[in-house]
């Protein structure tokens, strides 16, 4: 990553600055506490991936969209429940 890249937590105080929000009201929205919102905006904490998609539909954008080109974290491929197409499914001993 390129240091002039925005930070994720930058990019969502940024977001929610431009929308007149405060860390309250953007914490009543995703039903989290006030002092998670500003965790996440400082860097100090990373949100989940639930977390990412009710900001990007907050911020009127895809959570991929909303991630790209900021130091938040590449998802782990496990966590997602549908099999990519281009990798064939393991057979039952669990082998490729």
């Amino acid at each position: 990553m390129t240091s002039d890249a925005e930070s994720f937590g930058k990019r969502i105080a940024r977001l929610r600055q431009q929308r007149g929000w405060t860390q309250e009201r953007l914490a009543e929205r995703l039903a989290v506490s006030r002092v998670a919102v500003s965790h996440i905006e400082m860097g100090l904490s990373i949100p989940s991936e639930r977390t990412v998609v009710l900001l990007a539909g907050l911020f009127d954008t895809e959570p991929h969209l909303l991630v790209a080109g900021s130091n938040y974290p590449t998802p782990n491929v496990i966590a997602y429940p549908a099999w990519p197409a281009a990798i064939p499914p393991p057979n039952s001993c669990g082998r490729y």
